[in-house]
């Protein structure tokens, strides 16, 4: 087939058809778009579907061509809105008016026509929540003909007696329409205005409204002021009031106190006793307000308790002094001191004084004596008290004082003890044995440092050595 007449056969039969031919003439190809769902006719057959049909043809010259159309479609859409309408609201869908009512819930679906290729859209509209319209309480007012009045921004047409209706608009708390209406009634009053002057001496600062004015923004000084609207005079008709106003000045003052916990601070008859701030009024010398400001800090006072516990012997120190070595027992102290602003401080020291520790040193030199023989007892304590003595037996010895007499030979123990006063705890007790014999001579034998290291002693005419606990016999022997 000539490539200029199939071009031409092709795009005759395929007016949407973008055609391609191929090199030898005999092979076209072509893409048409329709609408999804609708059908297009080509050389008798209907196709809808996307995809690629193929069509054989002839040429001119009675030779076989083939032809593959591919059918695709234009995009349409599917959206889905939510909206959340008004009582009232108008919904223009399907050639008609939807109305919307509270209580209600809608689901409507309307088609559209694509912009750029005209193909069918689906829209859907689903309403689960209608907000209510409401409207407030009607108000009322009456005034006179040819009167101004202004509500809500609008003025009223007060030119005919009667009653005038003027309506407001404004949003609820659903987000709707609300409607205030005013009725108003207008009065049949020949314009005639009446006017009422009088005098006001005002305090600068006083919370207060006249009419328009606010009396308690204005400075100090002479004014003049009108009601600013008009009232009703004896005979029921317009009148003004003229207000001649004499604003006073007021001054202000700031006091600044501390007191201490538990104190009061009294002033011009008033008392306080917790931090803060605080305002009083009262007459300045111009016949205004003084306005005075308390700033009051109370400051802190302190009750603490200490507790402290020490031995006989150690000195304590308290509230800048120094008391000397207490004697054992329970003490309360206390002691007032101002802190750094002035108020007092309290502290309690709750003192224990226990007893001191004490021990003995004794060395006792003899482990063996003759029963003719009286020995004196040495021992210490380091607290000084008196060492107190006795023996196991008394029937082999006794005690005077600090003198060891004996009786008869045998053995007995000697302890010495300190049993403490309301100083001291009692000492560890310390014993020693003592073996008692009876000999005919002693001699005692000193070391070089002066300490007994042996006694010889006669018995029975034997010669007999006692060294460290232990008898030996003269040749040196240990019996």
């Amino acid at each position: 087939m000539d490539n200029a007449f199939a071009k031409y056969i092709i795009g005759t039969l395929c007016l949407f058809c973008s055609l391609t031919l191929s090199a030898a003439g005999r092979v076209g190809y072509a893409t048409h778009y329709i609408c999804k769902g609708d059908t297009y006719m080509f050389l008798g057959v209907d196709v809808s579907a996307e995809g690629t049909y193929q069509f054989s043809l002839k040429t001119v010259n009675n030779e076989d061509s083939t032809l593959y159309l591919t059918i695709a479609h234009y995009p349409t859409y599917k959206q889905t809105f939510y909206p959340v309408p008004t009582q009232g609201d108008t919904l223009h869908i399907k050639g008609q008016d939807v109305i919307f009512e509270v209580g209600k819930r809608y689901d409507l679906r309307d088609t559209l026509q694509t912009v750029a290729h005209q193909c069918d859209s689906i829209v859907r509209y689903v309403v689960n929540k209608v907000n209510p319209r409401t409207y407030l309480v009607e108000e009322f007012d009456t005034v006179p003909r040819d009167s101004v009045h202004v509500w809500h921004d609008k003025i009223a047409d007060t030119s005919v007696p009667g009653t005038v209706d003027v309506y407001d608009y404004q949003y609820s708390i659903y987000g709707a329409d609300s409607t205030i209406v005013l009725h108003l009634f207008v009065e049949d009053c020949p314009v005639h205005v009446s006017t009422h002057e009088f005098n006001l001496v005002w305090r600068q600062g006083h919370q207060k409204t006249w009419y328009i004015h606010h009396l308690s923004n204005l400075q100090p000084g002479e004014y003049t002021l009108t009601s600013g609207t008009f009232l009703r005079d004896s005979y029921g008709c317009d009148s003004l009031e003229i207000m001649h106003l004499t604003v006073l000045p007021r001054t202000t003052a700031l006091k600044l106190d501390t007191i201490c916990s538990g104190d009061t601070l009294s002033y011009l008859g008033d008392d306080y006793v917790k931090t803060g701030r605080y305002t009083k009024t009262i007459d300045n010398h111009l016949g205004g307000d003084s306005v005075i400001t308390i700033d009051l800090f109370v400051a802190p006072t302190y009750n603490r308790s200490y507790n402290k516990t020490v031995v006989f012997g150690t000195d304590v120190a308290w509230a800048d002094s120094i008391i000397p070595e207490p004697l054992p027992g329970y003490y309360t102290l206390h002691d007032t001191a101002a802190t750094t602003l002035g108020c007092d401080s309290i502290s309690h020291l709750t003192l224990t004084v226990n007893k001191a520790a004490q021990s003995l040193s004794w060395e006792f030199l003899y482990d063996t004596v003759s029963v003719s023989e009286v020995l004196t007892l040495d021992a210490e304590a380091s607290s000084g008290l008196p060492v107190e003595y006795s023996v196991s037996n008394d029937a082999i010895a006794f005690i005077d004082g600090n003198t060891l007499s004996f009786i008869r030979t045998g053995v007995i123990t000697i302890t010495a003890a300190q049993s403490g006063d309301n100083r001291y705890n009692a000492a560890r007790s310390i014993d020693y044995k003592l073996v008692i014999i009876r000999a005919t001579g002693i001699e005692e034998i000193k070391a070089q440092d002066g300490k007994s290291s042996s006694r010889k002693l006669l018995i029975d005419g034997h010669l007999l050595i006692l060294r460290a606990g232990r008898l030996y016999n003269a040749l040196g022997q240990e019996l």
